[in-house]
C-alpha cells in the first residue's frame, strides 16, 4: 500500500486494488474507489450504460421534461410510458428501457399506429 501523509493527523493510503483509505479522527475512514476501473479488470462484464436524469432522457428520446414527468405522474392507457427508476427522491431512466419504449411505438403509417401498445 502506498501512504501519503496529508497532515500530521491524517494519512491516505492507496491499497492494490485501488480504493483510498483516510486514516485521521476516529470514525473519519472512508473507502472510495481511487480510479475507475479498467476493462481488463472486467473482461467477462459488459459495459454498463449511466443511468439517465429527467433531463437527459428527454433529450435523448427528442421529447420536453414536462412530457416525461406527465407521463410518470398520470401514465398512459396500455402502460405505453418508458419505465423508471426510483432511488430515494431521485428519478432515473436506463438507456436500455428508453430504447425498448422507442422500439415499441416504431410505425410505418399513422394508421398502423396503436396506442394501447
Amino acid at each position: 500500500m502506498n501512504v501519503n501523509y496529508i497532515s500530521p493527523n491524517t494519512a491516505r493510503m492507496v491499497s492494490p486494488n485501488g480504493y483510498v483509505v483516510s486514516i485521521g479522527a476516529a470514525g473519519s475512514g472512508k473507502n472510495r474507489p481511487a480510479r475507475t476501473p479498467d476493462a481488463a479488470d472486467h473482461d467477462d462484464e459488459a459495459p454498463r450504460r449511466r443511468l439517465m436524469t429527467t433531463t437527459e432522457a428527454a433529450t435523448y428520446c427528442g421529447l420536453a421534461k414536462n412530457t416525461l414527468e406527465k407521463m410518470r405522474l398520470y401514465g398512459r392507457k396500455g402502460d405505453n410510458s418508458p419505465r423508471f427508476i426510483k432511488l430515494g427522491t431521485a428519478v432515473r431512466y436506463h438507456p436500455d428501457d428508453l430504447d425498448v419504449w422507442i422500439d415499441r411505438n416504431r410505425a410505418i403509417t399513422t394508421s398502423e399506429y396503436d396506442s394501447t401498445n
